[in-house]
């Protein structure tokens, strides 16, 4: 969200928008990218926050921190960094991907034959509306609710090693 968003979002007080830590003003942002596109941060995480309807209606400072959007991280960045070729596909993959699993010190793996694999398959194309019923998480709190996004993550596959 840091890299999507920054403190000039918050004036609807949409209390999906307040996450720990707060986010930040858009020189700060530019940062955040800067540093990812030179390498001084490492990787793309999401966190993922579920919380229920009762909690996230309530006055803004009163919510607890956090959002959703573990399912339209992928497609927002796409949609915000490779059509404008700030980046490639590739280094924004490997962001979210490859690179957050060395950080963990985890073998990120490689498709080949006998060796476990996850797969992602995404239409940077296909168009849906993020609804209750279209996410696949069962809490909704995201400010992206109601919306319309460009991408979407069609399927997913772990195949356990042979």
């Amino acid at each position: 969200m840091h890299l999507l968003l920054n403190v000039n979002d918050i004036h609807s007080y949409h209390t999906s928008l307040r996450v720990e830590p707060p986010l930040g003003n858009p020189a700060d942002q530019v940062a955040l990218m800067q540093g990812l596109k030179d390498g001084v941060l490492d990787a793309i995480a999401i966190d993922h926050t579920p919380h229920t309807y009762e909690e996230k209606t309530v006055a803004f400072t009163e919510s607890p921190p956090g959002a959703i959007g573990l399912e339209f991280a992928l497609p927002l960045l796409w949609q915000a960094l490779i059509p404008s070729e700030d980046w490639t596909a590739l280094a924004l993959w490997r962001s979210l991907s490859t690179h957050p699993a060395l950080c963990l010190q985890q073998n990120p793996g490689a498709i080949a034959p006998g060796l476990p694999a996850e797969m992602t398959l995404f239409d940077p194309q296909q168009i849906w509306q993020v609804t209750a019923s279209t996410l696949q998480s069962h809490s909704s709190n995201t400010s992206w609710l109601g919306q319309e996004i460009v991408g979407k993550v069609v399927q997913t596959w772990q195949m356990a090693r042979r």
